[in-house]
């Protein structure tokens, strides 16, 4: 993740749709939807067991096919494709489905050459669009034994299921 401290996030246009997760309550709340959150499990993997095309052998193949692009077309990135990216990347796991992150994309000219002051890479340069993937630890679950905040765990583990995305 490249961090670019000369741009304000608060100016970078934010995406139309909020993909920022729905976070659980920090507070006795949690208990009270426990109940439901199970029930949501259960679905979920029920789901899951349904789908036959997803195979141990798709997601290999498509790990293997994940590369770190160093060229790019300055063509501009199809809007299906960005939301289906961004889908991809909310629906990764978090601790205590706490999802404390949030997508900001960079496509101005303007805002783009604020994010090069901070990474003059010229492959990076050459990029059509970023997704700036940020951790906030106001947001995110914190082991109580040690403190341990995990809000930069679930920040990558994000980043990560929009390479993949990206790569499908």
């Amino acid at each position: 993740m490249v961090v670019a401290t000369e741009v304000l996030l608060s100016d970078i246009p934010i995406v139309k749709k909020s993909y920022q997760g729905a976070n659980i309550q920090k507070s006795g709340k949690r208990k009270a939807e426990s109940g439901k959150l199970k029930v949501f499990f259960r679905a979920f993997y029920y789901l899951c067991a349904k789908k036959t095309d997803i195979t141990m052998a798709n997601f290999l193949d498509l790990v293997t096919e994940r590369y770190s692009a160093r060229a790019y077309s300055d063509r501009k990135v199809e809007q299906e494709k960005i939301d289906y990216i961004l889908e991809c990347a909310r629906l990764a796991p978090s601790a205590v489905n706490f999802q404390p992150w949030k997508f900001i994309l960079v496509e101005s000219e303007e805002k783009r050459k604020a994010l090069h002051a901070g990474y003059a890479q010229e492959w990076f340069q050459q990029a059509p669009l970023y997704i700036v993937v940020c951790g906030d630890h106001s947001q995110s679950w914190t082991r109580k034994k040690d403190s341990h905040d995990h809000a930069d765990i679930d920040a990558a583990i994000a980043a990560e299921h929009i390479c993949l995305a990206a790569t499908e």
